[in-house]
């Protein structure tokens, strides 16, 4: 097997999703024999770096920014970096000679595109792409450079075909979590406790709290034993709107704000059934963490969480506009130990089928074969 000298640009601005997604692979790739660099933006909180120290996975920190129409400081800043981030880029590229480049952010392409030529360059896509005129010049552009583009999702890879319509180049390889050895377990619930029904992430809009809190009054209507356990930073506008409307229907007392969490452990060991009601997600790993404590998920129709669960089998999905239809696949968990038994059983078996780190990373690495081969014909 070759073993690949790999460059990852990576923001890391802070970490969320798109650096797990991008620390699990480079953890991969290096216990698998590779050699892995990443590129950091200089413009950072520190924890994707501390991360990459933890991991002792070299990197280099350059501020190269992004353009902004919105945000004109930081378009200037980034002009005003510009020069210097090409010297140090070039000099990263010379010194390290990576043969495969994996990049995240398309945004980097109007203006510093041009430093990744004639080099194997994949495009992984992260996020779901916005129509538009600026996305579809910057990914006309990103098509003629990258040798491959990774969606985390099929629902992802359709947005990027239309926008790259008629490429061959786009594939899906789903994100995927680390699994191990280790027995994750739930607390044991006493018997007259009620049923905890956990949301976790980003408390923003299209993560679909409002939806939950509605469903949740239905539940509560028809006195079943059950309470919210809501994860994530309440500080924002959107957490204030959602505590309004649970003052509004009197559940105070039966919905409890954690606040943000690190140990995945103190928050999946103390659930019962994780809801995901978000709208267009790119993948959700948030659908596909709770797997390992063996819990069940009800998550929205939408976006790529039902490639993550199977409908009735590893979990449940409900439309996402119906807030009726989520208290229904609620219900029928909070009712049925043996229900939610099975599915939080069938969602670990779904997990270690499909959606594996160790999977991940030999698909990313049969694409760098791929490309390899094709280089030297």
């Amino acid at each position: 097997m070759k073993r690949y000298r790999i460059l990852v640009v990576c923001g890391g601005s802070h970490v969320s999703g798109l650096e797990i997604m991008n620390l699990t692979l480079m953890k991969q790739l290096k216990e698998a024999g590779h050699s892995v660099c990443c590129l950091v933006s200089g413009w950072n909180d520190g924890a994707f770096i501390a991360r990459l120290e933890n991991l002792e996975i070299p990197y280099k920190s350059v501020k190269l920014g992004n353009l902004y129409l919105s945000r004109l400081l930081w378009t200037l800043a980034t002009i005003l970096n510009l020069p210097k981030a090409i010297f140090q880029i070039n000099y990263l590229l010379k010194e390290y000679k990576p043969d495969i480049i994996i990049l995240n952010d398309h945004r980097n392409f109007l203006h510093a595109g041009f430093l990744w030529n004639g080099l194997n360059l994949i495009y992984w896509e992260e996020n779901l792409p916005a129509f538009g005129l600026f996305n579809k010049i910057t990914f006309k552009y990103l098509h003629k450079k990258a040798r491959a583009i990774i969606a985390c999702s099929d629902f992802v890879k359709n947005r990027l075909e239309a926008l790259m319509p008629g490429s061959s180049k786009i594939k899906t390889i789903h994100n995927s979590i680390e699994t191990s050895d280790n027995i994750f377990s739930v607390q044991i619930r006493d018997f007259n406790e009620p049923i905890r029904i956990g949301i976790v992430g980003q408390i923003i809009p299209r993560k679909g709290h409002l939806m939950l809190v509605e469903a949740f009054a239905v539940l509560l209507n028809k006195n079943l034993n059950c309470a919210i356990h809501i994860y994530g930073n309440d500080q924002t506008a959107y957490a204030v709107e959602v505590s309004r409307l649970v003052n509004n229907y009197g559940l105070s007392r039966h919905v409890h704000w954690k606040g943000f969490v690190n140990d995945k452990n103190d928050i999946y060991g103390n659930l019962d059934i994780v809801v995901v009601p978000s709208v267009d997600e790119p993948f959700g790993l948030v659908a596909l963490e709770p797997a390992l404590w063996n819990l069940p998920v009800v998550a929205a129709r939408s976006g790529g969480l039902p490639e993550i669960i199977e409908d009735e089998c590893s979990g449940l999905l409900f439309n996402p506009d119906d807030f009726q239809e989520l208290a229904i696949q609620l219900e029928k968990l909070i009712t049925s130990p043996s229900l939610r038994d099975e599915m939080g059983r069938q969602a670990k078996i779904r997990l270690n089928q499909y959606f594996t780190a160790q999977r991940m990373t030999d698909k990313f690495i049969e694409i760098f074969d791929q490309l390899h081969k094709t280089t030297i014909q």
